[in-house]
């Protein structure tokens, strides 16, 4: 079943062309490039989802799959370890796919986060899972790793290997039971 899923949507996905992704979100920078900025009421965050399963579809660049999926890998690796309460499971609710087949190599590559029971307290951009732990930016680093700096490398080498259009977020609806 969830491999036809998956194999549906990408199709989709494909024929549809995700050229126009839905959105150009810029993901956070660490707490020590942050600037004061005037107050004003924050832009929705597309990658904070209200349904119970989503899908986001991650554009990678060529010859940089390595690099993502050692950054994410360890993104995913660090909720699982983490002590902080939630992470574990909001780690878990994320399983990582790529499209092993029909892509040309001078094409960016598909992946395919799935995210099932999603947590929709927290944001599932890369950006603020690492240096926040899924919350709202704030004044100094929280995230999920010890060290500011692995949450940096890991951020660098998601962040470096998005195509220009990176990241388009699905919200599911099951239909059925």
């Amino acid at each position: 079943m969830r491999r036809s899923f998956v194999s549906v949507g990408l199709a989709v996905l494909v024929g549809a062309s995700i050229v126009q992704a839905q959105s150009q979100q810029q993901d956070p920078p660490p707490p020590a490039q942050q600037t004061a900025a005037p107050a004003q009421a924050p832009a929705a965050d597309p990658l904070r989802f209200t349904t119970e399963d989503a899908a986001m579809v991650m554009q990678i660049l060529p010859g940089k799959s390595a690099d993502f999926e050692a950054g994410y890998g360890q993104m995913l690796s660090a909720l699982a370890a983490s002590t902080k309460p939630g992470m574990k499971e909001f780690g878990a609710t994320m399983k990582l796919y790529k499209v092993s087949a029909g892509i040309p190599a001078d094409q960016p590559s598909l992946y395919l986060v799935l995210v099932t029971g999603a947590v929709k307290e927290l944001s599932y951009n890369f950006g603020k899972v690492l240096f926040y732990g899924g919350k709202e930016p704030g004044e100094k680093y929280d995230g999920i790793f010890e060290k500011q700096e692995d949450a940096t490398a890991a951020y660098t080498k998601i962040k470096d290997s998005l195509a220009a259009n990176g990241i388009s977020p699905w919200p599911l609806a099951k239909i059925g039971g």
